[in-house]
């Protein structure tokens, strides 16, 4: 989250969410725009539309009713999607198991690795890449990271 978002309005966001039966995955913000991530607790339900704007309309009502953000901008709601980005470590503990897309720096340069995350833990996480090398990288080393899932796996999901 931005450090322009303080605590109190990760507090409102959070506690928003709990009301609805959601967690709060991730909060990004530029300024004008407050975009809110929201996952399932169960991960066998969907995130939907409706969902989202129900949130938004309870978000928009408290932040204005504690007068927390002043000036105007725009709230977007929604899912981190299927191939969410991973930022913390619980978003990798998470998806331990599966396959990531991490990008990091090694030696000054940007190296890309695609491979099946094998541990996440507070300071680190193990992928082992596709000719099955593991790869040990501290979480300040990340510079972005997804889970990345394949065809198969979205039909599976489906079913």
């Amino acid at each position: 989250m931005n450090s322009m978002i303080n605590e109190k309005i990760r507090e409102v966001l959070a506690e928003v969410c709990q009301t609805f039966g959601v967690s709060l995955y991730d909060v990004e913000w530029d300024t004008k725009t407050l975009r809110v991530y929201i996952d399932a607790l169960d991960k066998r339900d969907a995130i939907t539309i409706d969902t989202c704007a129900r949130i938004s309309e309870a978000i928009s009502l408290r932040l204005d009713f504690l007068d927390l953000i002043n000036h105007h901008y725009i709230l977007e709601v929604s899912s981190p999607g299927v191939e969410r980005k991973l930022k913390v470590p619980e978003h990798f503990q998470g998806v331990c198991g599966k396959n990531v897309q991490v990008v990091f720096s090694r030696e000054g340069k940007s190296v890309l690795v695609i491979g099946k995350l094998l541990l996440a833990d507070e300071e680190k996480i193990v992928i082992e890449d596709e000719k099955g090398e593991r790869l040990e990288l501290s979480y300040p080393a990340i510079k972005s990271a997804q889970l990345k899932v394949s065809q198969r796996e979205l039909f599976q999901e489906k079913r």
